[in-house]
């Protein structure tokens, strides 16, 4: 998966022309919400990363789930579990 991610990140990049580095930085963000919030993946079920990581939660009741935390339009997974919230 993370190979494909840099795949197509290079792509934009290379086909972008960023002037100041906030634009950069903006691009990177928006990026990487679409890939994990919309672009399917065939080693996922044809369903994008956030979506997987759903159905996969929903059909292991016994396991501790990961709560994904949205950071200014950025999705992450952090290594916390829902029984270790802040």
């Amino acid at each position: 998966m993370i190979e494909r991610f840099n795949g197509r990140i290079a792509e934009v990049l290379a086909t972008t022309r960023f002037d100041p580095a906030e634009h950069f930085a903006d691009t990177i963000k928006r990026y990487v919400k679409v890939y994990n919030q919309h672009i399917p993946q065939n080693a996922l079920g044809h369903s994008p990363p956030l979506q997987a990581m759903k159905n996969w939660s929903q059909k292991q009741p016994h396991c501790p789930k990961n709560v994904p935390v949205i950071l200014r339009d950025l999705t992450v997974f952090p290594f916390r579990t829902e029984y270790e919230k802040i």
